[in-house]
């Protein structure tokens, strides 16, 4: 597993003759994302109340792509034109998904759930499937929710991330002690001959991680990934056609089984 992030996630040309089409004038574009290499949002709210390590990491992620400072103005009805920071981006999503009707309020972190929000909020974290959904939550503004794509997954049964393919702002977000340099060494040294680390063990000899760090990382982390979300396009003329699939590998070797297909 050497860093398929870095391999893919711009996308690979295949040349059609390797796919026995032999038309002319067709373009077509294979990318892989392994879906372990993002911050899972089930695990924010994985029975009734918020886990706080993964609200934590989602809002050091937030404000490693700029959100604190951005000036992105909310589209939703009623508060059309606010702007929310981080701490109100997470407790809305909080909010989005928990069962109960009443406003997230830990700490920094401040909801708006109320009359004014019943038709916005699911309150069923089983309903949060698509990625699309979040364009509904207050402060996830399109300009966010761009720079999100890459960093979010809502499949469900991912509760952790693979170490060896996040890029560097999820590396920095799972725990406040990985630093730029850090996560940059990891990067690097995953993708080189001593690649990829295999526990938790590597990374804390790698980047010198506190216990407190190695600790709060026993859950977050993981190390291989079972999937992948794959999305070919062929282009023709001035046509384009799209295909998505979810692929689970059981076991290491064996060729992964597709969980769902869709054209669009």
């Amino acid at each position: 597993e050497k860093d398929l992030w870095g391999i893919f996630k711009d996308g690979m040309a295949i040349p059609p003759e390797l796919l026995a089409v032999d038309e002319p004038n067709i373009k077509i574009e294979l990318e892989i994302r392994p879906e372990e290499g993002k911050i899972p949002l089930r695990a924010l709210v994985p029975t009734n109340t918020a886990d706080p390590r993964w609200r934590d990491v989602l809002l050091r992620l937030f404000e490693n792509l700029g959100f604190r400072d951005d000036e992105s103005q909310d589209q939703t009805g009623p508060f059309k034109g606010r702007v929310f920071t981080p701490e109100e981006m997470v407790a809305n999503l909080i909010d989005y998904m928990d069962p109960d009707k009443v406003p997230y309020n830990e700490g920094n972190f401040t909801g708006i759930e109320g009359a004014d929000t019943e038709d916005i909020f699911l309150n069923n974290p089983k309903e949060l499937s698509r990625f699309g959904q979040l364009a509904a939550i207050p402060g996830f503004t399109t300009a966010r929710l761009a720079k999100l794509q890459l960093f979010l997954t809502t499949y469900i049964t991912l509760y952790s991330v693979n170490i060896n393919v996040a890029p560097k702002a999820i590396l920095m977000a799972l725990d406040p002690d990985i630093d730029e340099a850090m996560a940059e060494r990891i990067i690097e040294t995953r993708k080189g001959e001593e690649g990829p680390l295999e526990d938790n063990a590597d990374l804390i000899n790698l980047v010198g991680l506190s216990t407190r760090s190695a600790d709060n990382l026993k859950n977050l982390a993981r190390y291989y990934s079972n999937w992948y979300q794959v999305i070919a396009k062929v282009s023709f003329g001035t046509s384009a056609f799209f295909a998505r699939a979810y692929l689970q590998q059981s076991n290491k070797g064996e060729l992964p089984d597709i969980s769902s297909f869709e054209l669009f």
